[in-house]
């Protein structure tokens, strides 16, 4: 963080506090990302059988970090029979699950 002669910009990636060291004790100019806004998506044609496991590990192996996810996005055409499933599996682990419908669903 204070090579100047030799780093142009740091874009730190990581957790909040990672984030906020370097804005405070860097000498070398910072992009200050913030914390991440991820998300998964699971079409229509995704393997079901392995978005459940992708989405657990997404937001439950280290969720205080950057890249953990925060939203769920699945495809109008599997929602009524993925979702459930989904957020049972969420809920399993317990975590919190918030939603909406969509108007004119």
């Amino acid at each position: 963080m204070g090579m100047r002669e030799y780093i142009d910009v740091l874009v730190p990636r990581g957790g909040a506090d990672l984030i906020r060291t370097v804005v405070e004790k860097s000498r070398i100019p910072v992009i200050e990302t913030g914390t991440g806004n991820c998300h998964v998506y699971v079409s229509e044609d995704a393997d079901l059988e392995q978005a459940i496991p992708i989405i657990i590990n997404a937001k439950c192996q280290r969720p205080g970090v950057c890249n953990a996810a925060e939203k769920l996005l699945v495809d109008k055409a599997i929602a009524k029979s993925f979702l459930p499933k989904a957020i049972a599996a969420l809920r399993e682990r317990t975590v919190e699950v918030r939603g909406d419908k969509k108007p004119n669903a």
